[in-house]
């Protein structure tokens, strides 16, 4: 099983993610050995803390790009945003400071860890009224949005996209939360947020060994790597 990763911080210079050329090749390094064959490069979106830095992603995406090209011919390589979503979040995506996945429909969305319930809701329909499917990123740490209510919004067209969790190291409520996510079968992605090779590591490997054993492997199969193929096209196993 190969896997996809719609989330990740591995560009360099633009956000808190690699510090550097060589930690963003050390990080697609060891996420193409774990077995990764899809990775999103989704770095934040949010200008109060990065300011303009669509220049600076463009140029690590290309650097990136022709790295990948050469070592990795069978590594697709989809460049996209992590919004963190505020009142200009549809601004940012029109301008093109914040960009979907792949050029799709699909915005990688995050909200504040304390952020309200009806907050989220509002900010789910603004991006829906105008045309954007959100994957809302990682709502294990939302305390405030509850598991009802987030299943609500998965009927009705969001996509859910939960961290690649050492469940030995997070803190319990999120653990419980995460396990009660996909439980009741909410999550469509897992991805690894990586922010370095030590900072939410680039595996995917130990985690689809949990969900596999705990929650079947076929379901594990479809939120590690089929979902995002639909999205994006499928991974050659060659």
């Amino acid at each position: 099983m190969f896997f996809s990763d719609i989330h990740t911080h591995l560009l360099y210079g633009v956000d808190d993610g690699a510090t550097d050329k060589n930690e963003m090749i050390s990080m697609v390094d060891a996420a193409y050995n774990d077995g990764t064959r899809l990775i999103c490069a989704t770095p934040h979106c949010c200008p109060d803390l990065f300011g303009n830095n669509r220049e600076s992603i463009d140029l690590a995406f290309k650097e990136l790009t022709d790295y990948c090209a050469n070592k990795y011919p069978d590594l697709k390589l989809i460049l996209g945003s992590e919004l963190f979503y505020g009142g200009d979040g549809v601004m940012w995506l029109k301008n093109g400071l914040c960009k979907p996945l792949g050029g799709t429909k699909y915005v990688l969305v995050e909200f504040g860890v304390d952020e309200s319930e009806a907050s989220v809701l509002k900010s789910v329909n603004e991006l829906f009224n105008k045309g954007y499917i959100p994957i809302i990123a990682h709502p294990e740490r939302y305390i405030k949005l509850s598991i009802g209510k987030l299943g609500e919004l998965r009927k009705n067209g969001v996509l859910v996209q939960v961290n690649a969790a050492d469940m030995r190291k997070i803190p319990f409520w999120q653990k419980l939360r995460l396990k009660k996510l996909l439980s009741k079968r909410l999550v469509n992605f897992v991805s690894t947020d990586t922010h370095g090779l030590y900072n939410r590591p680039p595996c995917m490997s130990v985690f689809y060994k949990y969900v596999s054993e705990k929650y079947g492997e076929s379901y594990a199969d479809e939120i590690f790597c089929l979902n995002a193929e639909k999205l994006f096209g499928s991974i050659s196993e060659e």
